[in-house]
């Protein structure tokens, strides 16, 4: 989660260890918008027509023998980028330190939720009970007759278990993407809409934590 005050944070280690900065945005409306300071970044409304959606903070010497940039993408494979280049292998040591600690801050509570993956363990499971079962695309043709068709049933019972757990992975998937984003640019409007979906956030959380105690509970008086 990008805030404002961290985003300050950034451009100060990029001026003082690099030099000049440059901010630039891209946002869902398709416009590339250039902050020429923080205090600009900080005032952008981020509505939700032209949100952010990536930002990347970059600075260079006056030489231009010192560079260093850092992007942030939550909806990308690599959410956030960095890169450091200067002559002096101290400099490249002591930017990186101060903005990888400074990253590492800006995880969310739910951070290990976003990057589950359900549609891979789906999917691996889904295998290994084939593999385990011995159950594949080669149907069983042996025994009787009453046999054979009784396998037919079991396999066709298998499969459309198996598309449905993967159908309700990504399903899972689709969710986690809406309210566990692996990224946020809590800036403007994008701090409002991060408390809302962080309210709706606890409410599934507890509401789960709930259900599976009092499964658990139940699961317990039964076999007392």
């Amino acid at each position: 989660m990008l805030r404002s005050d961290t985003a300050a944070q950034l451009c100060q280690i990029l001026s003082h260890g690099i030099g000049n900065v440059s901010i630039t945005g891209h946002c869902a409306d398709g416009v590339q918008r250039d902050f020429p300071n923080p205090t600009r970044l900080i005032e952008y409304d981020n509505l939700r027509s032209r949100e952010l959606i990536r930002l990347s903070i970059s600075a260079r010497s006056e030489d231009w023998k010192t560079s260093a940039a850092v992007t942030f993408a939550p909806k990308a494979t690599e959410s956030v980028s960095l890169s450091v280049t200067a002559p002096d292998d101290e400099l490249v040591l002591r930017v990186r330190s101060e903005i990888l600690s400074l990253c590492t801050e800006l995880r969310p509570w739910y951070s290990r939720i976003a990057t589950l993956n359900f549609v891979a363990a789906v999917l691996l499971l889904v295998v290994s009970v084939n593999i385990g079962a011995g159950i594949g695309l080669i149907p069983i043709t042996s025994g009787s007759e009453s046999n054979s068709a009784e396998s037919q049933r079991a396999i066709a019972r298998a499969w459309a278990i198996a598309v449905a757990l993967v159908a309700a992975a990504f399903a899972l998937n689709w969710l986690r993407d809406r309210l566990f984003p692996s990224g946020v640019f809590a800036i403007g409007h994008g701090m409002e809409r991060y408390r809302t979906q962080d309210t709706i956030r606890w409410v599934v959380v507890i509401g789960l934590g709930i259900s599976i105690l009092g499964s658990a509970l139940v699961s317990l008086v039964a076999g007392a």
